[in-house]
């Protein structure tokens, strides 16, 4: 069988041979023994420096991250002109990390050889400014500065919420609003921009400050006003800007349960997540697992991904999966009742939902009623057995 090991090979580059004194001093402080750690963490600094592998990419993050805080790199300045007697580094390394090297001092200005390269790197981690090290430094700085401004920021999340709750509500009686008016409100109201982040920061605070509900993924209603919540509630239909992992896991046995009407079904994550405008499916196949845990469910393959089985008849019957099969029962008492009641969104004055840039309307009386806005719950106070 043919290794895949890439080749190691001698570095042989010429270096100061104080730096490379104070390299290995520092390496034994960590290591037993400079063989074979010296050649070893020599290759992971010089492969970050020359770009190559998840070291490199971390440190571009971290880099990336500091410029956003305005936070300079305070790392001490290497001097050529300190340098003295030289040496050979004849650690071995792969081959690629020194062609990289090589191919890295042939293109840089001020570099007449690629010792000077390893020199430099050699030199920063025998003053603790190893790769490691300075990505550390940049995410404590920008830490500090974060708390710094986090006082500020507070404040200015709340003035983008009081904003955002007086243009969404009258200032009386205000009880209804959709996120289109949500996204309207930041767009023009504040300086946030239309994103998933505004919608997941600002529209918990604006409910919260409203004593406002989720009426489904779209609609949003005050409780006790005009919108009865049901017992359990559909979470299936919640925005999912407000879902939590949990929300997310009873969300999908209730639309697999619904899928597989009673009898067993095998559902991709996708499949899953379609009914319940989920996104993405990342988050959605880490909660499978759990999901598995309880009767009726299963961790299963279709179509060359991961999919959930369901076996109805044992998911039903699960203490665990309550809430889901209350949904889905619910379900099914509603389909024989008659007739539905209702919308709930009353015909009087008072209770109006002010859109930015838009007239005002009474709900009720200009506004659309679709056929599948919630409508109150029969199951509310009710047994579904």
């Amino acid at each position: 069988m043919t290794s895949t090991t890439p080749p190691r090979v001698k570095l042989n580059l010429r270096v100061d041979e104080s730096v490379k004194r104070r390299f290995e001093d520092a390496l034994l402080e960590e290591y037993p023994s400079k063989r074979p750690y010296a050649g070893v963490m020599l290759e992971k600094e010089l492969k970050a420096t020359t770009g190559d592998g998840r070291l490199s990419d971390l440190l571009d993050v971290a880099e990336s991250l500091a410029d956003t805080f305005g936070e300079v790199d305070r790392e001490k300045k290497f001097s050529q002109s300190d340098r003295g007697e030289t040496e050979i580094v004849a650690y071995r390394v792969d081959k690629r990390t020194k062609t990289a090297v090589e191919n890295m001092a042939a293109r840089s200005d001020g570099v007449s050889h690629a010792g000077e390269i390893v020199e430099r790197v050699m030199w920063n981690y025998a003053h603790d400014r190893g790769v490691i090290d300075r990505v550390i430094d940049r995410l404590e700085r920008v830490k500090a500065t974060a708390e710094i401004e986090r006082d500020d920021d507070r404040t200015a999340v709340e003035r983008r919420t009081d904003k955002l709750v007086a243009a969404l509500t009258d200032d009386d009686d205000g009880c209804y609003f959709t996120i289109d008016d949500f996204d309207d409100a930041a767009e023009s109201e504040t300086t946030l921009n239309v994103s998933r982040h505004t919608r997941r920061k600002y529209l918990p605070r604006v409910l919260e400050a409203t004593d406002i509900t989720w009426v489904n993924n779209r609609e949003f209603g005050k409780q006790g006003v005009n919108y009865d919540p049901p017992d359990p509630r559909d979470v299936s239909k919640k925005p999912k800007w407000l879902r939590d992992d949990a929300d997310l896991r009873t969300a999908l046995k209730i639309v697999a349960l619904r899928k597989a009407a009673g009898r067993r079904g095998t559902f991709t994550v996708s499949e899953l997540l379609a009914d319940i405008h989920g996104r993405p499916q990342q988050r959605a196949k880490e909660q499978l697992e759990q999901i598995a845990e309880c009767d009726g469910f299963s961790v299963r393959e279709k179509d060359g991904t991961e999919a959930l089985g369901v076996i109805s008849k044992d998911a039903l019957n699960d203490d665990k999966n309550d809430h889901a099969a209350r949904v889905v029962r619910g379900d099914h008492w509603n389909e024989s009742a008659t007739p539905p009641q209702p919308s709930p969104w009353p015909q009087t004055a008072g209770c109006r939902s002010r859109t930015p840039g838009r007239p005002t309307s009474t709900l009720g009386v200009t506004r659309p009623n679709p056929p599948d806005r919630i409508r109150t719950h029969p199951l509310s106070g009710s047994s579904t057995c």
